[in-house]
């Protein structure tokens, strides 16, 4: 059988952790406007791939359960909790690019209120609806 030595899953961690300090030395130091953005943006996608590979590639040798925010790896000698960076990730950029998702969705809905405002419109005046039902 293989060992997780052999792999290079050692190497794709100590990545993931540089990444994951790059991009928190980044957004303490420089902040996240303008096209600071777009390198925050690129680092936690980078990391998330890198993350979700190295979990790939330990759940081919212990069992490994993705859960909200952690990871919990099973293994013949016990288990161990991780902070899932890959949802962390997830979440920075969620919340760098939070206006612009904010003002699409803001747009899909009032789209869709017009669509749907539009045949609401066309179908009034039924029966006790209209001004002359309620004069008389």
């Amino acid at each position: 059988m293989v060992s997780l030595a052999s792999t290079n899953v050692y190497f794709l961690q100590e990545v993931s952790a540089v990444l994951l300090l790059a991009i928190l030395a980044f957004i303490l130091l420089a902040g996240v406007k303008g096209w600071r953005r777009y390198v925050v943006t690129w680092l936690s996608l980078v990391l998330i791939i890198l993350h979700y590979t190295v979990i790939s590639i330990i759940s081919k040798y212990a069992k490994v359960t993705v859960l909200p925010l952690i990871v919990v790896e099973h293994d013949s000698y016990g288990g161990s909790l991780y902070v899932d960076y890959g949802q962390l990730a997830i979440l920075t950029i969620l919340i760098v690019w939070r206006r612009e998702i904010y003002e699409r969705i803001k747009k899909i809905a009032n789209k869709l209120r017009a669509g749907r405002g539009g045949l609401e419109s066309s179908q009034t005046g039924g029966v006790g609806e209209g001004l002359a039902e309620e004069k008389s």
